[in-house]
């Protein structure tokens, strides 16, 4: 779809050298990258046999460069918490969802072990977007603090929402806003990124 076309094409652009992607879908993402002159591998993680067989048949054998491609049937997180750490590659780009809505959750676990393993930073798709609704939940835990809510508020979440708030109220303890300016940085994508490494 031209969305996906589009929303990729800067990602694909910064693709250099052994690539590893999270997700597979139809392989759109992999085929341009293994045209790529500067691109020596591409090893994808995928967990669904039918979508592996799917692409293995159909699409693979068509590729310029298939010899470049290499899939992995196995879940994204169990291989990026357990895996990932005793291999290298030069580009990591995560694909395992289909809206910011459904991505956030999955982002702020890929951040953290981002962070618990001294991983490189990894390339999401559509991070914008992530980072767009990220930042409105921060917007919204300001505007509850103005409103009188403290954090035993957020205590025992019963839905995913839930959950993001209380995981980033605990992102922000301890951190004091002395100036709109502190404010706008903490908002900005490069901010956002910041708080979920634990960086001033």
């Amino acid at each position: 779809a031209p969305h996906e076309i589009n929303t990729m094409k800067e990602y694909i652009q910064k693709a250099k050298g052994e690539v590893l992607t999270l997700g597979l879908g139809l392989g759109y993402y992999a085929f341009e990258v293994s045209n790529k002159n500067d691109v020596t591998g591409v090893t994808i993680i995928e967990k669904d046999s039918k979508v592996i067989t799917l692409f293995e048949k159909n699409i693979l054998p068509h590729l310029p460069h298939k010899e470049k491609i290499h899939i992995i049937k196995q879940d994204a997180f169990l291989y990026f918490e357990r895996e990932l750490r005793n291999t290298s590659f030069d580009t990591i780009f995560i694909d395992i969802y289909h809206t910011a809505t459904d991505a956030l959750p999955m982002y702020l676990r890929f951040k953290e072990d981002e962070r618990k393993f001294h991983y490189q930073p990894c390339d999401y798709w559509i991070e914008k977007s992530i980072l767009c609704l990220l930042r409105r939940y921060i917007l919204t835990l300001i505007e509850e603090y103005f409103q009188g809510m403290t954090e035993k508020d957020y205590l025992n979440p019963s839905d995913e929402e839930g959950k993001i708030l209380l995981y980033l109220l605990k992102k922000l303890d301890g951190k004091e806003f002395s100036s709109i300016k502190e404010l706008k940085a903490l908002l900005s994508d490069d901010g956002l990124k910041r708080l979920l490494q634990n960086e001033q």
